[in-house]
């Protein structure tokens, strides 16, 4: 009976001690935690393991008072990021708007031009009025229109 007792101990204290042994094994490799990745191209990734394809910078260990302070890390540098990437297209959208600018400010002065050009050389200038009819414009219309495209030419153009 006593081998028995001891049996059943020994039996036990194995269990005991394997389960032991399985926790520390699994908590060990379950402790790797958060990796922050930073690619050659700025993008940022979390993983559970290290990288070999970028910088890696542990933030955060399994368990314990840092998990907290690993979420709040996450969620600061994804807003981060966002808002990196809403300027950069902010700044894309500006110079295309700038670009979109310059090419509208460059063909009314080339318009302007021509136009000065044509009412210049030309004594008798004609136009569309508001009735869909072509009217001649007097002398006086005619200088007026001459002033006014030099006056925007200076204004406007180089």
């Amino acid at each position: 009976m006593k081998t028995k007792l001891t049996d059943k101990l020994m039996t036990g204290f194995y269990l005991l001690f394997s389960l032991i042994l399985l926790n520390a094994t699994i908590s060990t490799a379950s402790a790797k935690g958060i990796f922050k990745c930073v690619k050659a191209n700025g993008e940022i990734e979390y993983t559970q393991s290290a990288s070999k394809n970028c910088e890696s910078q542990q933030i955060k260990k399994r368990g314990g008072q840092s998990d907290q302070e690993a979420i709040n890390k996450l969620h600061e540098d994804r807003e981060k990021s966002k808002i990196a990437e809403d300027k950069e297209r902010d700044a894309a959208l500006a110079k295309q708007d700038e670009a979109r600018a310059q090419k509208e400010m460059a063909e009314y002065c080339t318009n302007l031009k021509n136009n000065l050009k044509q009412i210049t050389i030309a004594n008798r200038v004609f136009e569309t009025n508001t009735k869909g009819k072509r009217v001649k414009l007097s002398e006086e219309q005619r200088q007026q229109r001459i002033k006014d495209n030099q006056k925007n030419l200076n204004t406007h153009c180089n």
